[in-house]
């Protein structure tokens, strides 16, 4: 597990089951004592689908490499072909606390590097393994180390690692182990690196929830059909020419990219791909890219889109002709690349809600944000494969479930060719999934009867109470959210066919019963969001009469409203339910805080709970029992904290103390001492507590010394010694950060 950095969070990440074994995998083939293969040739493919966490699983490789000791503080490299991929690898790097790992900024710096002391962590592009003087010469890249505990870790290794730089790459490391990492491998690759070590497929990681499913959606514009509507033309217009000399002219100059480019071929698609936008993406937060088949082409989706989305649009094309003076000056307010990613990346649309390409961006590009790709260029293999993942990142945040291709230019062709380079037996809608929207209303259809069978016949739906208390039991409301999310995304898949108009007033009550149920039983929404903001803005066009208060406010049982909330509820045993699952939830969240007084009304809550399910009470009783229990939550134990002459905030650390005393037989356990030895705990911790101590360990070590000298100094067992410290410990990382 490590943690990153995120902005200005802290994100734990551990490894995927698909992470760990290919680490794990790569270790035993390289470290293996009864392999007969020198350590250069033990290095092989680990395949992991786009979007399955390649950058840390890398990292991870890294960190067990360091820490093998037949490998003699091994040298790392990760090797990437883009800078904003050796950009992106480093900041993960860091952003995990991985040490000091060096971005090599040129040949130079590379070479000193390499021919410097092992055990660096080096990140490189591939090109920089050139020769800078004599290359026109035919001279040969220079040996840079011969160590035999190199290794490389090359990154999208299906692209250009087999040139020339690769070549330069290993006559630069003869003795180098390479390793490469790939979410399209091809036949080259495996015969540049090895055999596979891993393998993580697309299916894999859809069925996993790592990336999420694709639609695919085909949009071709009638001007695409090159022999029903461009021939004729041709004709007319050429026709005093001979054959031969209008065949020359047609190879030349009718070809798919001209057509492509024509101005209101252009026009046309980008006007129907800012209705798709504005109806089916914008209102759901996400973002768009627009892949055109030429920097011209680009260029003109660029202003046209522009008219629609000013201000929102940004072209991301290499540099273009000197000559072309038009593409420069379009090209010129994002020549900041990097600034332009971050912003589109952001999840504010207002900012930056399309991106245009052509070759950049279409693959090695990371931004979940994205959810569709406009596709109006000839792509096959690997480049197809690459670019369609761009969508497939998930972003739960945002409630992202599927990812979509819009396709203007027909690469559906070229799909099963794609998928040809892989071992495995991929079928096409294993990648795509093709909108059949009569199969997705049977599906919608479906998933609102299952949701509906959890509640029994007749519920009026006038009285919300019934409803909620037919999902009283754990088990069921963890049942109840499954389906109800299911029937959710049955029904945002539907959409925009109309049929989907006819389940929203189902699905708009249910939203309710389930805002209310979390409210009710005190419960986390630890679930994706219920819906997104399309479906609500439907919701609110369509479903009239929709009770829009709120049955029961989520207020703290703390709260003087607590009580006025409750009293609106009609039955004594919606009356009492309510009541014994806000004091759970007030317990859950205390507990840390004062582990020995909610250890106590806990007890007494079951017990009350005891009685109820065995009928020796009717849920009235049950009720201003529980009521008695909120007061003592409510009282605390400031009068018992007066009568010992200690401070509220000591009292926590004198129930641990008194706990543990009471647990020592041959101890008599005095109070009041006990009061005094929980201020001087206190006071100790207090001492050292300096900023952000929780996370310094040192600081925490003299804590520990400090807290096991006072209890030295009180008479404590040794034999309780430890124990007591450690709960001291976990006390004051609650109360004192």
């Amino acid at each position: 597990m490590n943690t990153l950095r995120d902005g200005g969070k802290i994100v734990k990440k551990i490894a995927r089951y698909q992470q760990f074994e290919a680490v794990n995998e790569a270790i035993r083939k390289i470290v293996d004592p009864a392999s007969k293969l020198p350590l250069k040739d033990r290095g092989g493919v680990v395949w992991h689908t786009q979007g399955s966490g390649k950058s840390l699983s890398m990292l991870w490789l890294c960190l067990k490499l360091r820490r093998v000791k037949e490998l003699n503080n091994p040298t790392l490299m990760i090797v990437t072909d883009r800078r904003d991929l050796d950009r992106q690898i480093t900041q993960t790097f860091m952003s995990c606390g991985f040490e000091n790992p060096i971005r090599a900024s040129r040949v130079r710096h590379l070479r000193k590097v390499l021919n410097g002391p092992s055990g660096q962590t080096i990140m490189t592009t591939v090109q920089k393994f050139r020769d800078e003087v004599d290359l026109q010469r035919g001279s040969q890249h220079p040996v840079l180390s011969e160590a035999k505990n190199i290794f490389a870790l090359v990154d999208e290794a299906h692209r250009s690692e087999y040139g020339q730089f690769a070549a330069h790459m290993a006559r630069a490391l003869p003795n180098a182990c390479r390793l490469a990492f790939t979410g399209t491998p091809i036949d080259k690759t495996r015969a540049s690196f090895g055999s596979y070590i891993h393998k993580y497929t697309m299916p894999q990681s859809i069925a996993d929830g790592s990336t999420i499913p694709i639609f695919y959606e085909s949009r071709l514009p009638e001007v695409t059909i090159w022999g029903k509507r461009i021939d004729p033309l041709f004709e007319g217009e050429f026709g005093h020419l001979t054959e031969e000399q209008r065949n020359r002219l047609k190879q030349q100059e009718v070809t798919e990219q001209r057509i492509a480019e024509a101005t209101d071929r252009i026009e046309m698609i980008a006007a129907d791909i800012a209705k798709h936008y504005k109806e089916n993406v914008e209102p759901d937060g996400f973002k768009a890219q627009v892949a055109a088949c030429s920097q011209r082409a680009a260029g003109l989706y660029y202003a046209e889109l522009s008219k629609y989305f000013a201000g929102r649009v940004a072209l991301l094309i290499s540099n273009p002709s000197e000559k072309d003076s038009d593409l420069w000056e379009l090209k010129r307010p994002f020549e900041n690349e990097e600034a332009v990613v971050d912003q589109y990346k952001d999840e504010g649309v207002d900012k930056l809600a399309i991106i245009v390409v052509m070759n950049k961006y279409l693959t090695g590009f990371d931004a979940p944000i994205e959810r569709v790709l406009y596709l109006d260029r000839p792509l096959r293999e690997h480049n197809l494969l690459q670019a369609i993942a761009r969508v497939n990142r998930p972003l739960p945040e945002r409630d992202k479930q599927w990812g979509l291709i819009v396709d203007y230019w027909g690469v559906s062709g070229f799909l099963d060719k794609a998928l040809a380079v892989f071992s495995e037996d991929i079928s096409v809608d294993d990648v795509l999934i093709r909108r059949d929207d009569d199969a997705a209303c049977a599906v919608l259809k479906q998933r609102r009867a299952e949701v509906l069978a959890m509640f029994p016949d007749g519920l009026d739906r006038y009285d919300i109470e019934p409803w909620i208390l037919a999902l009283e039991k754990e088990d069921v409301r963890a049942i109840f959210q499954a389906r109800h999310r299911e029937f959710y995304k049955a029904l945002e898949r539907l959409l925009p066919d109309p049929r989907a108009l006819s389940y929203l007033g189902d699905f708009a009550w249910l939203r309710r019963v389930r805002r209310e149920m979390l409210v009710h039983y005190q419960a986390e929404d630890t679930a994706l969001p219920d819906c997104s903001d399309r479906v609500r803005a439907l919701i609110n066009r369509h479903v009239k009469g929709e009770e829009v208060r709120v049955l029961l406010a989520p207020i703290p049982i703390l709260s003087d409203q607590f009580s006025e909330e409750v009293e609106k509820l009609q039955s004594p045993r919606a009356k009492a339910s309510r009541m014994e699952h806000a004091v759970k939830r007030t317990i859950t969240v205390k507990l840390a805080e004062d582990p020995v007084f909610y250890e106590s009304v806990k007890e007494r809550l079951e017990r009350i709970i005891l009685e109820r399910r065995e009928q020796r009470i009717d849920d009235a009783e049950e009720f201003r029992l529980l009521m008695g229990v909120r007061d003592q939550i409510i009282a605390g134990h400031a009068e018992d904290a007066q009568s010992l002459g200690i401070k509220d905030d000591a009292f926590p650390f004198y129930g641990l103390l008194k706990k543990y005393r009471t647990e020592e037989p041959e101890t008599e356990s005095d109070p009041r001492k006990t009061a005094e030895l929980a201020e001087a705990v206190l006071n100790s911790l207090r001492q050292e507590a300096v900023i952000d101590w929780a996370h310094k360990e040192d600081v925490q070590r003299e804590m520990r010394r400090q807290v096991k000298r006072e209890l030295r100094l009180a008479g404590f067992s040794p034999d309780r010694l430890e124990e007591a410290t450690t709960s001291v410990m976990d006390l004051a990382r609650v109360r004192l950060t």
